[in-house]
């Protein structure tokens, strides 16, 4: 993961997405299209409309198990977090800082 809006994808991560589309054009040689709850999901018509006709995937993929983020999936997305955290921490010092020096200029 780059930053939260971006993720670098291993080889694996794209090969299995190729995988899932080529299943899903029904290509030769390509496994049978089947739906993975978290990742993909094809929506019929019906569910579609049930939705209020929105397109939002979150509607229909659903959420992956708890279980299955892999290790280095899990430690990568901890070292993100722990990095902003950390980011988050140091700009939060820096604005105490200035609220404190503008108190003083105030004599609050």
């Amino acid at each position: 993961q780059i930053d939260r809006a971006h993720r670098d994808w291993s080889e694996e991560q794209i090969q299995q997405i190729t995988d899932i589309v080529r299943s899903y054009r029904g290509e030769k040689d390509a496994k049978k299209y089947k739906d993975v709850k978290g990742l993909c999901k094809v929506a019929t018509i019906d569910e579609i409309r049930a939705a209020g006709y929105s397109l939002n995937p979150g509607r229909y993929v659903g959420t992956a198990d708890n279980g299955t983020l892999s290790d280095e999936d899990f430690e990568t997305t901890v070292r993100g977090l722990d990095t902003e955290f950390q980011k988050l921490t140091e700009e939060a010092h820096d604005l105490e800082k200035k609220i404190a020096v503008n108190f003083r200029k105030l004599n609050i």
